[in-house]
């Protein structure tokens, strides 16, 4: 976590041979959480391990692991800060 005078960046790791950052969160003081905004898909193991651990973190699931065909598995939740988020899963 990068902390500044009105922010903090979460960098992410394309895993150990990539070079630099997989993606970023920005979070500005003056930033409201919202459920109605862009949906942030995270990608995973399993959306339904990390949706519930969402929920066991206080979190509320909007709905469970579901297939999109070819293209995999999705969930979403809102997350304990108010925000909408989603996982997808390739199992």
């Amino acid at each position: 976590m990068i902390e500044m005078p009105d922010s903090r960046m979460h960098l992410f790791s394309g895993g150990p041979e990539a070079i630099g950052a997989a993606g970023a969160l920005f979070n500005l003081k003056q930033n409201k959480p919202s459920a109605e905004n862009t949906i942030i898909y995270f990608e995973c193991e399993d959306a339904a391990i990390e949706s519930g651990r969402v929920a066991e973190s206080g979190g509320r699931l909007l709905f469970p692991k579901m297939s999109m065909g070819e293209f995999g598995f999705i969930s979403q939740c809102i997350d304990t800060e108010g925000n909408r988020i989603g996982f997808h899963s390739p199992k």
